[in-house]
């Protein structure tokens, strides 16, 4: 979305010398950007927001597992233990809720487009959809997920 708006942005500025049209071009640049990328849509953005949430504690847990390899892994069940407290969730059961999470979280995305489409049609919707769901994963699966908020199972 960026690149392709970008480098037509690029052109329109090559082609003009008058200030106006300089202007026109970038005001046309920003609304064809905050579209694309659902800026003003509050459940899109959310959902998606949600899902790059996910992702990063997906990555936090994999950098926290490779950087503690040379560690001790049972210090944290003995401070736990010790403190009669339950001990953290191992790596593979974070990453376990967290897949569950995502497919609930891109689900309900999905959901939510297919709506948006259906009521509004528009083209970056459906072109967004189309990207999403190239091989059919989340139409076929979606109509069994239950949607509520993907990180409440955290």
């Amino acid at each position: 979305v960026l690149e392709s708006q970008h480098w037509q942005l690029i052109t329109e500025i090559g082609k003009t010398r008058d200030y106006q049209q300089l202007v026109r071009a970038h005001h046309n640049f920003l609304v064809s950007v905050s579209a694309q990328c659902f800026l003003n849509n509050t459940m899109v953005s959310n959902s998606l927001q949600q899902l790059l949430k996910l992702v990063h504690k997906f990555c936090s847990i994999l950098e926290s597992v490779f950087s503690n390899e040379s560690k001790d892994r049972n210090a944290p069940l003995r401070s736990a233990i010790a403190l009669n407290v339950q001990p953290v969730l191992s790596s593979a059961e974070q990453i376990k809720k967290l897949n569950e999470a995502f497919e609930r979280a891109a689900a309900y995305l999905f959901f939510v487009l297919s709506n948006l489409r259906l009521h509004q049609g528009s083209q970056y919707t459906s072109q967004l959809i189309m990207r999403i769901d190239y091989n059919k994963y989340y139409s076929n699966n979606t109509t069994v997920r239950r949607f509520k908020s993907p990180l409440d199972a955290l």
